[in-house]
């Protein structure tokens, strides 16, 4: 499987790459600056590019079986970054015959099945005050992959570290009591899994520890 991997020269992208080449996947990654940090692999193709150009895009998806996006926000990138990146993934999915998308976006992104306790409400709330813009920007590309016809999977967490991959964490809705935080390598491993697994397929598990 060719595995296209946006984001991937961030913190979280960077695991996705690693732990793809682990498990054979041909990985093309997607970067906005090309990083030190890939791993040398013949299995491994790296292109430096703009998720908002549509064309690059499409270039870098060509021959692809599934993508999986862990584009995220950063100190200078445009409000509407993740939404407009996603209308040109999901042109390019249509374009090239791909069908599998896998997404990571926050706790902010809502399911209707979420019930959320007090703590988790204030949080969210504060949250939306100070970021309301991103938060914003990450509902509406939950809404554009929820509206395709891909078979996609929208993983949400909230605090993101770098601890270890353990493989143990906790999949569902947000829930009185859920946690907070989880490894960004727990997170990539949980990501990978969704290409061959129909689980949680056209769902937005929560993920936490």
């Amino acid at each position: 499987m060719r595995v296209v991997i946006f984001g991937a020269g961030g913190k979280t992208g960077s695991h996705l790459v690693e732990q793809a080449l682990e498990r054979g996947y041909e990985v093309m990654a997607f970067s906005y600056h090309i990083v030190d940090a890939f791993p040398d692999s013949d299995r491994l193709e790296v292109f430096e590019g703009d998720a908002m150009d549509e064309n690059a895009v499409k270039l870098a998806t060509t021959g692809a079986d599934a993508i999986i996006s862990a584009l995220g926000h950063g100190t200078d990138t445009p409000a509407n970054m993740q939404a407009k990146s996603m209308r040109n993934i999901i042109s390019a999915c249509r374009s090239h015959g791909i069908k599998r998308l896998i997404s990571l976006t926050g706790s902010g992104v809502r399911d209707p099945g979420d019930k959320p306790g007090f703590l988790d409400k204030t949080l969210n709330l504060a949250i939306f005050i100070l970021l309301r813009r991103i938060i914003q920007d990450g509902v509406e590309h939950a809404r554009l992959i929820q509206e395709s016809d891909l078979d996609w999977v929208i993983v949400r967490a909230t605090r993101l570290t770098n601890g270890p991959k353990t493989g143990d964490y906790s999949v569902g809705l947000v829930r009185k009591g859920v946690r907070y935080r989880v490894s960004r390598a727990d997170v990539a491993d949980f990501m990978l899994n969704q290409l061959e697994d129909d689980t949680y397929l056209r769902q937005m598990p929560y993920i936490s520890h």
